[in-house]
């Protein structure tokens, strides 16, 4: 592959509830059901660069 990063075009997102109350959206921990965020200075490096951009407005 020439270009490894940011190559999909589809994304599920799953959405959940923080114990204290906030809105916590990202990706399933490993053999789990915990949502885990990416970290907001790299951002999803498989995922295309506007999902962040879409996470962040619904989220708010």
């Amino acid at each position: 592959m020439s270009d490894p990063l940011h190559y999909r075009n589809k994304a599920q997102i799953p959405v959940g509830m923080q114990p204290d109350g906030g809105i916590v959206m990202g990706f399933y921990a490993h053999h789990s059901h915990r949502i885990i965020e990416p970290d907001q200075s790299v951002g999803c490096l498989i995922g295309a660069p506007e999902n962040q951009n879409i996470t962040d407005a619904i989220k708010s």
